[in-house]
C-alpha cells in the first residue's frame, strides 16, 4: 500500500511539477556541463540520475545504452555529458529505503554544435598539461568558448539576439560577480547567462557627453553593485587659432568652427561610463579633460592626428580607484572614484625635448601594453606588448606603484617567450594585438599573449610555467592547423564559481 501510495504521489508531482525539472524536455543545450533538477520528494533517502547517449522511449532500449549514473542526496546535481551535437536520455531513480526504487518518467535532451567547438573544426591544444587549476575552466573569447583544463570545450556561445555567431566577433569573455557571463562584441555589449539568454546589451543613443561614442571597446567589466562600466570614445579636433597657438576643442556636431581658426588633425580621446542595470548613466569619465592640461601637448603639437588608444582599464572597487591604460602614449593612469581626478601616472612622459623628435621615446616601463590590474598585495601589473622593441617578446611586467612615474620601478617581469616553437611561429613576428593577464588567487598569472601565436598558458611567480596551450582553426585549403586570435582569456577557477553560474541560469 505504501509503493502504491508513494507511486501516485511521484504521478501527482511529474504533473504539477514538470516545469521544475531540468533539463527541460527536448532542450537545445549550449554546453555539456549540465545542471540537473527536479522536485523533491517526501520519503526519499537518496536520488540518481541515469544518463543514456541517444533518444529513447522504451526502457529496455535506454538501459543498454546508460553511460552515466549520478548519486546525490540533494534534488539537484552537475554532470557532464561527452560531446556536442547528439541526442540524450535521462531519468531520475528515487531510493525510498529498503532497497526499493522508483524512477520517473523518461526525459531528453540534446547538445548543440557550432565550428568553434567541433574539435575537427578548431581545438586549444595543450601544451604542457596542467600542474594546478586542473578542475578550472578557461574562456577563450577567440573561439566564444569554455574550455576544461585538458582542451576540451563545454560551453559556446550560441545565436543570441538575432544574430548567427558566425556575425559576431567575441572580446573580453569572463565571469561576472553575480555568475552571468559579459562581453564585447562588433555588433554590441553582452550580459549573457550560461544558457545564453541575453540579460542585459547596451542601450542605444545613450552618451555620456554630445560628442562622445559610446561603442565600447576593448575591456567591459559588471561590477559587483550591478551596474555595467565600459569604455567609449570622444572625438575632437586639434585646432590653430591664426593668431594663437593650437588647442584641443570638441568637435561641434552642428555647428561651424569659431572664426579664425583652422584645423590640423583630429583626435580622439577615452571615456568611461556607467550604467545602472536600467540603462541610467550614473558615472562618466573623459580622457580629454586630463590630456588637454597635461604633457601630451607636446607630444601633439607635432602630430596632425592622434589616436590616444584608450584600451584597457580596471576598477579597484575596494580602494575607488580605476587604472586605465592608452596603448600609443605607453602610459597607465590611475583615477580616483568618483571625483575623476588623476592621481598617478605611469609611462612615458613628454616634455619640450620631444616635440620634434617622437621615435624611440617609449617608456622603459612598457610599450603598446594591453591589460592593467591590481594584484593581491596592491600592486600594478600590466601585459606590455612590448611593441616598441622590434622583435622583442611580450612581457607580463608588475610594477611598485609611487606617485610618480619617475618612482615607479619594477620588481617582477616574465618574458612571454613559452612554446613559441610549438606554433610555428619566428620570434621577429609582431605582438601588437590583444593580449592581457590575469592573477589566479594563488598569485601565478594566467596569460594570453595575443598577436602572433595566442598562447594561454599560467606562469608562477618563480617562473615556472604550470600549464600552456595554443589556439587553433584548421585551414582546409591548405590542411594544417593555424593559430587563431585570441584576445582575453579569463578562467573560472573554483567550483563555487562554477556552481553559481550553472544555477544561476536556471533560475533566470
Amino acid at each position: 500500500m505504501n509503493k502504491i501510495l508513494f507511486v501516485l504521489l511521484l504521478s501527482f508531482t511529474f504533473n504539477r511539477m514538470n516545469a521544475q525539472i531540468l533539463p527541460r524536455e527536448g532542450a537545445a543545450l549550449c554546453y555539456r556541463l549540465i545542471g540537473f533538477s527536479f522536485p523533491a520528494v517526501a520519503g526519499t533517502s537518496n536520488y540518481r540520475i541515469e544518463i543514456a547517449s541517444g533518444y529513447f522511449t522504451a526502457e529496455p532500449d535506454f538501459k543498454k545504452e546508460i553511460f552515466k549514473r549520478l548519486k546525490t542526496v540533494k534534488n539537484k546535481i552537475i554532470g557532464e555529458v561527452p560531446a556536442f551535437g547528439k541526442q540524450y536520455t535521462w531519468r531520475i531513480v528515487y531510493n525510498t529505503g529498503a532497497k526499493k526504487e522508483t524512477y520517473s518518467p523518461l526525459y531528453h535532451f540534446r547538445t548543440g554544435i557550432l565550428p568553434e567547438v567541433d574539435t575537427n573544426s578548431y581545438r586549444l591544444r595543450i601544451i604542457k598539461p596542467a600542474k594546478t587549476y586542473k578542475e578550472a575552466y578557461v574562456f577563450v573569447d577567440g573561439m566564444r568558448a569554455l574550455y576544461d583544463m585538458n582542451g576540451a570545450p563545454v560551453w559556446f556561445l550560441p545565436d543570441i539576439d538575432l544574430l548567427s555567431t558566425e556575425d559576431i566577433h567575441v572580446r573580453d569573455m569572463k565571469l561576472s560577480p553575480q555568475g552571468t557571463i559579459t562581453m564585447l562584441t562588433h555588433k554590441g555589449v553582452y550580459e549573457v547567462s550560461y544558457s545564453g539568454e541575453v540579460l542585459w546589451k547596451m542601450p542605444k543613443n545613450i552618451r555620456a557627453s554630445p560628442d562622445s561614442i559610446e561603442f565600447f571597446h576593448h575591456e567591459f567589466t559588471r561590477l559587483s553593485n550591478g551596474h555595467y562600466m565600459g569604455m567609449g570614445t570622444e572625438k575632437l579636433l586639434s585646432m590653430r587659432s591664426v593668431t594663437g597657438d593650437s588647442s584641443f576643442v570638441l568637435l561641434p556636431m552642428d555647428k561651424p568652427l569659431p572664426p579664425n581658426s583652422r584645423v590640423r588633425g583630429a583626435t580622439s580621446f577615452g571615456t568611461l561610463v556607467e550604467y545602472d542595470k536600467n540603462n541610467n548613466v550614473v558615472w562618466s569619465w573623459r580622457s580629454s579633460d586630463y590630456f588637454r592640461k597635461s604633457d601630451i601637448y607636446y607630444r601633439k603639437t607635432s602630430m596632425k592626428m592622434m589616436d590616444v588608444h584608450e584600451n584597457a582599464f580596471y576598477f579597484d572597487e575596494k580602494n575607488k580607484v580605476i587604472y586605465v591604460g592608452f596603448k600609443n602614449l605607453d602610459r597607465i593612469i590611475k583615477v580616483k572614484y568618483p571625483e575623476g581626478t588623476v592621481t598617478e601616472v605611469y609611462g612615458q612622459i613628454y616634455d619640450k625635448s620631444m616635440v620634434n623628435s617622437e621615435a624611440n621615446t617609449w617608456s622603459s616601463l612598457f610599450c603598446g601594453q594591453h591589460s592593467c590590474r591590481t594584484a593581491s598585495d596592491g600592486n600594478l601589473y600590466v601585459f606590455n606588448n612590448n611593441s616598441c622593441q622590434h622583435g622583442g617578446w611580450p612581457t607580463v611586467v608588475v610594477l611598485q606603484k609611487a606617485k610618480n612615474s619617475e618612482g615607479a620601478k619594477k620588481i617582477w617581469e616574465y618574458e612571454c617567450n613559452v612554446d613559441y616553437t610549438a606554433a610555428g611561429i619566428a620570434k621577429s613576428q609582431a605582438y601588437a594585438v590583444g593580449g592581457n593577464a590575469y592573477e589566479l588567487p594563488d598569485r601565478s598569472f594566467l596569460v594570453t599573449m595575443g598577436g602572433a601565436t595566442s598562447n594561454v598558458f599560467i606562469v608562477n611567480r618563480k617562473k615556472e610555467i604550470l600549464w600552456s596551450a595554443i589556439c587553433e582553426k584548421w585551414d582546409n585549403t591548405l590542411r594544417r592547423w593555424n593559430y587563431t586570435l585570441n584576445f582575453h582569456s579569463s578562467m573560472i577557477t573554483s567550483r563555487k564559481e562554477l556552481e553559481r553560474l550553472i544555477w544561476n541560469s536556471e533560475k533566470m
